[in-house]
């Protein structure tokens, strides 16, 4: 990710930063991937040959259908990935008794072992560990998230993140990042049912995912 203060854009601070990390880290083989904005997008291709991997389909669960409008157009609720994300929604499992699901305002050292736990089930992916977990959902200035963890007994076993935006003309609440133990589905339920409910109760009309491809829906 890069972030470049609005006051000193146009002065080649982008330029300079991506050289600083091409020249530090790029080596024979290596993959470079962004996820780049609208505004963004011009400079990444000013500076090197980019290509398009995949597309962030939104798959999107209606609370309140209080805002439907020609904006709805714009959301993709995609043949049956959209169906089954509101059915596992709707019917999520139950949450087992030794296990309990709680907000956290702080980082805890129980995410760098579930990380380490959870590793290498990805073929690719952004190591979640607790120094990224606390920049990126407890430290970053811009934006407010909302952290979950899953714990069963003093182990934590799940960690989720959330936040709400304006978007499309309605207030969404986003399920931005999750990763459980073994990719047990009873955690993640559990914590997509304490987010879910926290979200409503902030007056979301919709809830939301971002996803590549179906396996990771699923």
């Amino acid at each position: 990710d890069i972030m470049v203060h609005p006051a000193y854009q146009g002065k080649g601070i982008f330029k300079a930063l991506m050289e600083k990390a091409w020249s530090s880290h790029a080596v024979e083989g290596a993959i470079a991937f962004t996820f780049p904005n609208e505004n963004s997008i011009k400079a990444y291709r000013k500076w090197k040959d980019w290509f398009p991997l995949a597309e962030l389909p939104l798959f999107v669960r209606m609370v309140a259908p209080r805002h439907v409008s020609e904006s709805m157009k714009l959301i993709r609720l995609t043949c049956s990935w959209g169906s089954q994300l509101q059915r596992s929604l709707r019917n999520l499992l139950y949450q087992p008794s030794h296990m309990t699901v709680e907000r956290i305002t702080n980082p805890e050292h129980g995410i760098q072992k579930l990380w380490e736990r959870c590793k290498n089930l990805y073929d690719l992916i952004i190591p979640r560990d607790l120094k990224y977990i606390s920049w990126r959902y407890f430290e970053r200035p811009d934006v407010r998230y909302i952290n979950y963890v899953a714990r069963e007994g003093s182990e934590i076993s799940g960690f989720l993140a959330a936040r709400t935006r304006a978007m499309f003309g309605m207030n969404l609440g986003l399920i931005v990042d999750f990763f459980v133990k073994n990719n047990d589905r009873l955690i993640l339920s559990s914590l997509l049912r304490k987010a879910a409910t926290d979200l409503i109760k902030q007056g979301v009309d919709a809830i939301g995912l971002q996803f590549i491809g179906p396996d990771s829906l699923k």
